[in-house]
């Protein structure tokens, strides 16, 4: 769906962002985090299956799944999906203890969904300055998932993922996530509008 140009801005675009967000998660652990987004695509449907990116990440079927929405001019649900143990290894670093091998508690959870809040009101908000639009957020919802695929009874046929892999650097760790942001058309259309727009100055 993206051309190749298309999708080496987007990732650029996006690696800027998701900068902003490690800055801020690297005050909240106390350690240096940096998070790299190395690939993106923008695909269709409202379904994807997840485990065929086991392979070539992590295995991503006993994950954490938060999940806020956004609207207004730009619409639509992201999603951050992090295995069980990379999870673990964040709430260490976030919290100054890592979680115990029985299960993660209320207290873990919370730090979830903290950390969640950073990187996605990051990602989509800079979406919004980039657009120059006004977002709204709602509160990161997180449980715990069997993930076979992503999917949500709210978003319609026409509704596009843009999917990016991430690594999170830590000081003595790493851990890899997946960040899906469901877009819909009319917004879809505005963010490679916008690409558009960005390609057509670079080259002037």
């Amino acid at each position: 769906m993206l051309s190749s140009i298309q999708k080496d801005l987007l990732t650029e675009i996006l690696n800027v962002n998701i900068g902003k967000a490690a800055s801020s998660l690297s005050e909240m652990a106390n350690q240096k985090i940096i998070l790299n987004v190395p690939t993106v695509d923008l695909q269709n449907g409202t379904e994807i299956d997840v485990l065929v990116f086991n392979n070539k990440t992590a295995d991503f079927r006993n994950s954490i799944m938060s999940t806020i929405r956004f609207g207004k001019n730009f619409t639509g649900n992201a999603y951050i999906i992090i295995p069980h143990d990379d999870a673990k290894e964040l709430i260490g670093a976030c919290a100054g203890a890592k979680p115990d091998d029985d299960g993660l508690d209320n207290d873990d959870l919370d730090v979830i969904r903290e950390i969640s809040n950073v990187i996605l009101n990051t990602l989509i908000g800079e979406f919004g300055n980039l657009l120059d639009v006004k977002l709204e957020f709602s509160f990161p919802d997180v449980e715990f998932a069997i993930v076979n695929t992503v999917e949500n009874s709210d978003l319609s046929e026409d509704m596009h993922f843009l999917t990016m892999f991430t690594s999170f650097l830590l000081s003595e760790s790493k851990a890899k996530g997946m960040i899906f942001v469901a877009l819909s058309t009319d917004s879809e259309t505005m963010l490679i509008d916008k690409i558009n727009e960005m390609l057509v100055e670079i080259n002037e």
